[in-house]
């Protein structure tokens, strides 16, 4: 767990994102169909967006069952966000199990909208020798996983030249759709960029302090704030919106109990499943069980 720098105020978000939905699912089908490849737009947070088609490959879904897999899938996925927000272009390049994917990063001015996404795509038709160094990367034998290695082969394959032009269709979209207003910024209600911000930073030290130099107050304003907006003392709604964070991955990935307690800020996953207990009722694992019987995983190119 890193502590945030307490020379440097984290930048915190003054506004909201807002997506016209119905025309960016028309240009991403009509994308979808010229190139037969998984297309999304996603906000910077990569919650919620538009995806032609809905569904992962059947690679995907099938590498993301495990939770191991779907972890390095996640962090492959913030690793290219990550260039895409630094270099401020497009990005092609190729996921932890070596197959091609892209990102366009959608920018307003120094405002981050969110990305347009590619994926997948194998850069000839697979031979079983690709497979097998697609099985090394991912520490699998070759012959490991029979239903992995069918769908594995039914990934969409084109050449070096058509992905770079699916590359560059992938970048004018992502011009056209900053051109067209069809992803902007709104005003966002104060008590809405607390809660975004806490959202954004949930793996970092959140104390009254921190939070109130990011907004540029001072503490007890912060507390007095919080207090009439939600009811709560800033510990309080940090630790109730940490809680509804565990919840929502509890209920729709397979991670493991301890690593959700990570990525949500508990520094100690024995204190988190305390805390969960006291608040659910019952433990993190066993919420899982009655709320969620089998984990889905949330869609991702």
């Amino acid at each position: 767990m890193q502590r945030q720098d307490d020379t440097k105020a984290p930048k915190q978000p003054q506004y909201g994102i807002s997506l016209n939905r119905e025309a960016i699912l028309a240009m991403l089908q009509d994308f979808h169909l010229l190139t037969g490849i998984r297309v999304a737009c996603m906000l910077p947070d990569a919650t919620e967006g538009v995806h032609v088609p809905e569904a992962l490959c059947d690679f995907c879904e099938q590498l993301r069952g495990d939770a191991v897999m779907d972890l390095r899938c996640m962090q492959c996925d913030r690793h290219a966000f990550a260039d895409a927000e630094r270099t401020r272009e497009p990005v092609l390049y190729h996921c932890h199990a070596g197959i091609c994917e892209a990102v366009a990063p959608l920018f307003e001015g120094d405002r981050l909208l969110g990305y347009l996404m590619m994926g997948q795509t194998l850069e000839h038709a697979p031979t079983e020798h690709d497979w097998r160094i697609t099985a090394s990367l991912l520490g699998l034998s070759g012959d490991a996983n029979a239903a992995l290695h069918d769908a594995f082969f039914r990934i969409p394959s084109w050449s070096k030249e058509r992905i770079a032009a699916a590359f560059r269709l992938l970048a004018h979209q992502a011009e056209l759709i900053l051109a067209a207003d069809w992803v902007k910024a709104r005003f966002m209600p104060w008590v809405d960029r607390l809660e975004a911000y806490i959202h954004s930073h949930l793996q970092e030290e959140l104390g009254t302090r921190a939070i109130a130099r990011a907004f540029g107050i001072s503490a007890s304003r912060l507390g007095h704030l919080v207090k009439e907006q939600t009811g709560r003392t800033v510990t309080a709604h940090v630790r109730a919106i940490r809680l509804e964070a565990s919840v929502r991955l509890l209920r729709t990935t397979s991670l493991p109990v301890h690593e959700i307690a990570i990525q949500t800020g508990w520094q100690d996953p024995r204190y988190f499943s305390r805390v969960f207990q006291q608040a659910h009722g019952m433990s993190p694992s066993r919420y899982r069980m009655d709320r969620q019987p089998v984990a889905e995983n949330p869609p991702r190119l």
